[in-house]
């Protein structure tokens, strides 16, 4: 923080305030996420980020001790952005986490549904994800490859759980994430003529060493189900990881980081 900078932060102190109970619920309720649009990040380094990004950011609580870890210059210039100071007592009813780490904020929710902007290629397709800490590193390593972006489709996990955020590790900011679904999808690879890849255990698979991924989308199923037969369905194609060992499938998202390197870096 730099000197001369005034700061326009609140002081709460009862555990009763609405906007506690607000993060509190922001924190455990998906539904009420939803339907706020609004989800909760914590750290100083994802505070950062979150800057960086330009993301929407809605209220930060932080405690007295890091203050001066904050860029309140730059948050007292943004509109309708709350700084609000607080103990660690009340840090630790709205923290997801056994040792808070000062500072936990919440940022808009962006607009993840299918829409005429979401990239047919160089994506990967999350048919049923039900981790959230695989989801979340998934994100991430599409934003280390440069993926055009990640679609959720079937009945995949919550993408702003505090679970997810934290594993995306600040991707979430950046990687366009869309939702849509198999008919949808379908008829957009239909007409673009992007191929489609399911990663599937079968002799019909081709193992990836063997295709040319650039350009292409790539499913990857649930750790439990695999690829749903709709997502099959309008793949032009399937693929395989070759393993030498004794283990029968790999956790999907070290599949999907594989796949993904495949998809980037070969050429």
């Amino acid at each position: 923080m730099k000197k001369g900078v005034k700061m326009k932060s609140e002081i709460i102190k009862s555990r009763e305030n609405p906007i506690i109970k607000h993060f509190a619920k922001l924190q455990k309720d998906r539904s009420y996420r939803e339907s706020s649009s609004e989800y909760v990040v914590e750290g100083v380094k994802l505070l950062q980020e979150a800057i960086r990004s330009n993301v929407q950011i809605c209220t930060v609580f932080y405690l007295e001790s890091l203050k001066n870890q904050i860029d309140f210059e730059f948050l007292e210039k943004k509109e309708n952005v709350r700084l609000l100071n607080i103990d660690e007592k009340m840090m630790e009813r709205i923290s997801d986490v056994k040792t808070p780490q000062g500072i936990v904020f919440s940022c808009r929710m962006p607009d993840t549904l299918l829409s005429s902007q979401m990239p047919d290629k160089n994506v990967i397709v999350l048919d049923g994800i039900s981790d959230p800490g695989n989801l979340g590193t998934i994100i991430r390593t599409a934003d280390a490859f440069s993926l055009n972006g990640v679609i959720l489709t079937g009945d995949c996990t919550d993408l702003f759980s505090p679970k997810t955020v934290r594993s995306a590790m600040g991707s979430l900011f950046r990687v366009h994430v869309f939702r849509s679904d198999s008919v949808q999808l379908g008829e957009k690879f239909r007409i673009s003529k992007v191929p489609v890849y399911s990663a599937v255990l079968s002799d019909e698979a081709e193992n990836i060493t063997e295709l040319m991924l650039k350009d292409s989308a790539v499913v990857i199923g649930s750790e439990a189900h695999g690829v749903s037969d709709e997502m099959q369905a309008i793949s032009t194609g399937f693929v395989k990881i070759p393993m030498s060992g004794q283990t029968e499938s790999l956790n999907a998202a070290v599949s999907a980081a594989i796949i993904m390197w495949e998809m980037t870096t070969r050429r």
